[in-house]
């Protein structure tokens, strides 16, 4: 794994020129700061730093130091002195207001320092007639190097990455504060795959409305344009475009063209027209992240999360090209979409009912079944395979007789085949027709999951989708659907038994949906590997009760994920998923109060994430012979002695906890 902190500040000052590091500047190997930090090596240099790899002789371990040091104001000549040399009384006054910038840089670390995804800061002090920040030194390597050794990924490689960062700077603006310093360069991949958030040199705050007197920092291409003026509104949404920048870059390896330019011109290329692999909800709102007025754009983490969550789950309506990458049998499965014939295509349905904004001034796709423009002028790719409707392509405009008359002398018999290439079409119509009908789809969207599997979406952004039999029996009709995923749903529990019978399901997701009181029959799906069940993250939490929703054993089960949910009657549910492996939780509320979590011999991974933990007995964490990994951040933790027996530890992470010892790591 290639060792990559890229601390250094990117400030407006900065030339943006790779700086080679001038050893006579440096400390060298061996020199001990604030005496209990050495230097090991340094690592890199920018505009206003210099960053080393460092170890900690008290704690033992290592650490990264990062010096402030302005290139072309300090100095130092490291065989005469460490201090380091400011000359002139401008050039001191600079170097002055620097280092207040540069420890208020730590002190904004050190507010987050107990967020898994952002670099925890250690220690802060002057030495040397300057001041240093040392931090967690991370193992792993930027997103920008990543990709320039992996290649590009996926949209959904970049968001499952992402999300963690994105819930803490949802967390930070919280506070009133914002990065500004967002880019691939700034986003770790530790060894495990995990990202983590760096260089927190530009961080600013800004008040309920925004600010509109921040300094002017820029990073080309990931920089919004509110970010070139010094009276620009800055706000979570300028952190939004950053990061929504860095996605663009993660999926088509281009850096987005300036803002400054777009503003005048915007001819950014849709992710799509780059070859990436991005679906055409998840485009629109990455595109609507990148909008470059920032009263147009997405405002929020939290929304820009909860956009590309539902993205991801409603009807893709578009027949654009940039879907044959999924190879999907494409039809669509809404809330008009109960049939009163069961093999009849559901319509189209737009995303709201508001028409469209265009998105960088360009034109829209329709979401209906009208003719779509094609881009570039290259034909679309038909929706569903069926053919489409062939193009005319006798001019721009329209001709007058004579003209027609002139062509047509000029094509002689070959007008004639025209009714032949009718028929023709007519007949592959009528072909697709039987053959969507043999499938058996009935208007669900179905698209890839997992090497072998098809999972079958149903429901829409803006409204709730009443699921009924028939579009279930309709689904089930297909062989090649193994997993069901419902967002903004309404499930009855009569629609559950429906579900339950359908015997070659082996995933459910259910998010923010609602009317079932339990989901005890699907105990009788053999097949079921995987289950999630997720509330809403905006608004008040939706009531679980284990006892009731699960009221048999579920064997079978493999893989668990409750969310965003305000839990009655505890845990004990767990003792249902004798099989289960993998337990996920995250954002539960609890009333408080004594509980415990059942003893499981099969559970290889457990993450409970933001979740009051306080009363609840987890000695079964210790216990369980499998359990390898234990994500258990953000849950009011004050001790860890319940780990002193586990035997098969090897990953535990309690970050965001209020701990006062480590007993029960030792030895591991």
């Amino acid at each position: 794994d290639t060792v990559t902190l890229s601390y250094i500040a990117e400030l407006t000052t900065r030339s943006f020129l790779k700086m080679t590091i001038n050893e006579m500047n440096l400390l060298p190997a061996g020199t001990l700061v604030a005496n209990r930090y050495e230097i090991i090596e340094a690592i890199g240099q920018g505009g206003f730093g210099i960053t080393y790899k460092g170890y900690d002789s008290v704690l033992d371990v290592p650490v990264a130091i990062k010096e402030y040091y302005p290139s072309g104001i300090a100095s130092r000549f490291h065989e005469q002195s460490l201090d380091v040399q400011v000359g002139g009384s401008e050039n001191r006054q600079f170097f002055e207001n620097g280092k207040k910038k540069f420890l208020e840089e730590a002190r904004v670390l050190a507010r987050f320092s107990e967020d898994p995804n952002v670099v925890g800061v250690r220690d802060f002090f002057e030495d040397n007639q300057t001041v240093y920040i040392v931090m967690q030194f991370l193992q792993g390597e930027s997103l920008k190097e990543y990709i320039e050794k992996n290649g590009n990924i996926s949209f959904d490689e970049a968001f499952s990455l992402l999300r963690p960062v994105m819930q803490s700077l949802g967390r930070i603006h919280a506070t009133g504060l914002i990065h500004r310093d967002i880019s691939p360069s700034n986003l770790i991949r530790m060894r495990g795959g995990k990202v983590k958030l760096i260089d927190f040199g530009t961080a600013r705050e800004f008040g309920a409305n925004g600010e509109k007197s921040l300094s002017v920092v820029l990073k080309p291409g990931y920089s919004p344009a509110e970010q070139y003026n010094i009276h620009g509104v800055q706000g979570p949404w300028t952190d939004v475009y950053a990061l929504c920048a860095s996605i663009y870059k993660l999926i088509t390896g281009i850096t987005p063209d300036n803002s400054l330019n777009r503003m005048l011109e915007d001819e950014l290329r849709l992710p799509s027209e780059c070859g990436a692999i991005i679906s055409a909800s998840q485009e629109k709102v990455l595109m609507q992240g990148l909008a470059v007025r920032e009263s147009e754009r997405i405002r929020s983490m939290e929304s820009l999360e909860e956009k590309f969550d539902a993205a991801s789950l409603i009807n893709e309506s578009d027949n654009t090209d940039h879907a044959a990458a999924y190879d999907d049998e494409r039809t669509v499965m809404g809330p008009s979409a109960a049939s009163s014939s069961e093999n009849s295509r559901a319509p189209h349905m737009p995303v709201n009912d508001q028409p469209q904004k265009p998105v960088n001034n360009r034109p829209q796709k329709p979401v209906n079944d009208q003719p779509h423009k094609p881009v570039n002028d290259q034909p679309q790719k038909p929706v569903n395979d069926l053919p489409q409707k062939p193009v005319q392509r006798l001019g721009k405009g329209k001709k007058s007789g004579d003209d027609r008359r002139k062509d047509s002398a000029k094509k002689g018999k070959q007008v004639n085949i025209i009714p032949i290439l009718v028929c023709i079409l007519a007949a592959a119509l009528l072909f697709g027709v039987l053959h969507l009908r043999s499938n058996g789809t009935g208007g669900g969207e179905i698209s890839s999951w997992g090497s072998d599997s098809k999972i079958v979406k149903f429901g829409s952004l803006n409204e709730e989708t009443t699921v009924s039999k028939s579009m279930l029996d309709s689904v089930d009709r297909n062989k090649d659907v193994t997993a069901l995923r419902f967002f903004r749903c309404t499930l009855s529990d009569e629609i559950i038994e429906r579900i339950a019978s359908m015997k070659r399901i082996n995933y459910v997701d259910i998010s923010s949906s609602s009317g079932f009181s339990t989901l005890t029959p699907l105990s009788n799906m053999n097949p079921l590997r995987k289950l999630i069940l997720r509330g809403s993250s905006a608004g008040d939490k939706p009531v679980f009760d284990g006892t009731a929703m699960f009221a048999a054993d579920f064997p079978q089960l493999t893989d668990f994920e409750l969310d965003y949910h305000r839990l009655e009657n505890g845990f004990g549910f767990l003792e249902h998923f004798s099989g289960l492996e993998t337990l996920y939780v995250s954002s539960l509320e609890r009333d408080g109060g004594s509980d415990r979590i059942p003893e499981n011999a099969a559970l290889k991974s457990v993450s409970i994430l933001e979740t009051d933990l306080t009363g609840v007995d987890l000695s079964a964490f210790g216990n369980e012979p499998n359990l390898e990994s234990r994500r258990l951040d953000r849950d009011h933790l004050t001790e860890l002695s319940f780990l002193s027996t586990a035997s098969a530890l090897k990953e535990v992470s309690a970050s965001g906890n209020e701990l006062t010892s480590l007993n029960g790591l030792q030895g591991k």
